[in-house]
């Protein structure tokens, strides 16, 4: 009798575990993304080219910075106003314009995000031996300036350096935290949540790596910008370098003249949209960081200039 029960109840189980598995993946919600219906060519990307690093695409960007540095040294004096967050200003309105590039790729299904989350490297500016690198992470909604982004982030880098922010490091920080073996088996679990749309939206939330866009200076405008990886953890489709603003040659009115450029570098998931699109993103940050004053303002103390990142396009003024 055992001998015959055997392969039944080795049966059972496989159907038990096949019948669990088609039940995982018809669970298509999640907390921080609407399920998007794609073309059946994009669709086999999602199979094909299954993880981020294999789909990454790198892109440069050079930026006429002559108005920007005045720009910020004005917004920097009045509400500290700095070179990386004008560009995560620059990058919001680029996802207003371009909202397929806040879109991502989840258990080979593709989400719009529901908000604007974009996450920043940025050091604790305590000064000294103690300055550490900090990623901190800002929700920015169709009502945020460019000012209140500054305050905001300066909030969440004094609440980072006190470690009351939950968002420092996020899961791979407590991951690190505990011993390999069940490093790694708690990371492989978060994973396979994460795929099957389980993960708690309270990890997502505080996680900087689940967000629209990561942007790293780690020049501070001395050496040149790399090109970074995607990050096989959290959702994150595009990442930032910023580069350091030197002048360089550059043709205006035939004629070759050099001026102040910033140098940005671009990796971003092609999974989520074309190169077509992603160019109408990246254009629209080129344009908001060469014309500070209309796309950022914020400088006029009635706050007549004042500027909501993204709810406006083409430069006008809400």
């Amino acid at each position: 009798m055992p001998v015959v029960m055997a392969p039944t109840a080795l049966a059972s189980g496989l159907v038990i575990a096949l019948c669990l598995y088609l039940l995982l993946e018809l669970k298509t919600s999640r907390p921080d993304g609407t399920l998007i219906d794609v073309h059946p060519y994009r669709r086999v990307m999602f199979h094909i080219m299954p993880t981020r690093n294999e789909s990454v695409v790198y892109f440069d960007s050079w930026v006429d910075s002559e108005a920007l540095v005045s720009y910020l040294e004005e917004a920097k004096e009045r509400f500290g106003g700095d070179l990386s967050r004008a560009v995560a200003g620059a990058v919001s309105v680029g996802m207003k314009e371009a909202p397929s590039m806040n879109h991502f790729v989840v258990g080979h299904r593709k989400y719009a995000r529901n908000k604007i989350w974009v996450s920043m490297r940025m050091l604790s500016q305590s000064g000294g031996a103690k300055e550490r690198l900090l990623t901190i992470k800002e929700c920015v909604p169709s009502t945020m300036t460019f000012r209140d982004l500054c305050e905001s982030t300066d909030a969440r880098l004094e609440s980072a350096r006190d470690g009351t922010d939950r968002q420092v490091g996020g899961t791979a920080t407590a991951l690190g935290l505990l011993p390999a073996p069940a490093s790694r088996l708690l990371a492989r679990l978060a994973l396979a949540l994460d795929y099957f749309n389980l993960l708690p939206s309270s990890v997502i939330e505080h996680d900087p790596l689940f967000c629209s866009l990561l942007i790293a200076n780690p020049s501070r405008g001395d050496i040149e910008p790399g090109y970074h990886h995607l990050y096989e953890w959290g959702n994150c489709p595009l990442i930032l370098m910023i580069g350091r603003v030197e002048d360089r040659p550059m043709k205006v009115d035939e004629r070759l003249v050099f001026r102040k450029q910033l140098h940005l570098r671009y990796a971003y998931d092609e999974r989520i949209d074309d190169g077509l699109s992603a160019r109408f993103g990246f254009e629209a940050v080129k344009r908001v960081l060469e014309n500070p004053y209309a796309e950022l303002g914020c400088l006029s103390e009635d706050g007549s200039d004042a500027v909501f990142l993204t709810a406006h396009a083409g430069g006008g003024r809400t």
